[in-house]
């Protein structure tokens, strides 16, 4: 298993407090020898002022397939500032692995949710930006914006009680004081994308000879050939034989071919697949 580990490139910055107690992943303060001769994922900590030492590590082969993600540690006065710095440095590429963290909790989030390997379930900051959206940042680095009219547990509150909210220690949920409300990743993400649990449970999806067997079988219950499923046949047949995971649209098209929603097919899928088990 690869391991993870953070470094940081920042001067003048101390960063250890926030891995004490984390043994999954490793601190190293600069770009060592050691960390070179290593196989771990990286994730660099850096200030705006030493961005520029992207630059240099940018040319070893090396790098970016190990890097993982970029922490910038911004001060609130040049807020968004690094995404400007960024594009004139020639490193916009990385832009989509890079998030900025202003204060010392929200990068012990961050630590502590890759040490626990729940980087993808955790928030690491969250913000209510206006009186219609929402700003999330997650530990796996990823950001969200949520229009508020998508959540109906907040409509019609005011900003003033929208900005009555505590973020939980380790970023599990967002809890607000005047519903006595608790809101967690997996929300923000559905009211941005209804279909985030499908496609998160399909990630996760073993596919194997039974489950292919038991997507021909629902098939051949509604009466379809391989042909009327508005994919190819040579597609179809990897599917049901297990050779090969159908993407989510795939299952998408599948489904409508079959007349009904994802949800409905998977249970299918499912339900038949338990019954050739037994």
């Amino acid at each position: 298993m690869i391991s993870t580990a953070f470094v940081s490139l920042a001067d003048d910055q101390n960063f250890e407090n926030a891995f004490i107690g984390c043994k999954s992943v490793k601190f190293f303060d600069g770009f060592t020898s050691s960390l070179k001769r290593s196989n771990s994922d990286l994730i660099f900590i850096l200030s705006l002022d030493n961005l520029q030492i992207l630059k240099s590590l940018k040319k070893d082969p090396n790098f970016k397939n190990r890097m993982k993600g970029l922490l910038i540690k911004e001060e609130v006065a040049s807020k968004n500032i690094f995404s400007s710095l960024m594009e004139s440095l020639q490193l916009k590429s990385f832009l989509n692995k890079t998030i900025d963290f202003t204060s010392d909790d929200e990068l012990k989030r961050i630590v502590r949710a890759w040490n626990l390997g729940a980087q993808q379930d955790l928030i690491s900051s969250f913000e209510v930006i206006s009186g219609d959206m929402l700003y999330i940042k997650t530990c796996d680095l990823k950001k969200y914006f949520v229009p508020i009219e998508s959540l109906k547990s907040l409509a019609g509150l005011s900003k003033e009680q929208l900005l009555d909210f505590n973020l939980d220690e380790d970023g599990s949920y967002v809890h607000w004081t005047y519903n006595d409300l608790h809101l967690d990743l997996s929300n923000f993400k559905d009211a941005i994308d209804p279909n985030s649990k499908i496609k998160s449970k399909l990630k996760n999806l073993k596919i194997d000879k039974t489950y292919g067997r038991a997507m021909r079988l629902v098939r051949e219950g509604c009466g379809l050939n391989q042909s009327d499923l508005g994919l190819s046949d040579k597609q179809i047949r990897r599917y049901e034989s297990g050779e090969s995971c159908p993407s989510y649209k795939s299952y998408q098209i599948i489904a409508e071919a079959l007349g009904i929603d994802v949800q409905t097919y998977l249970d299918r899928v499912a339900e038949t697949y338990q019954k050739l088990k037994i």
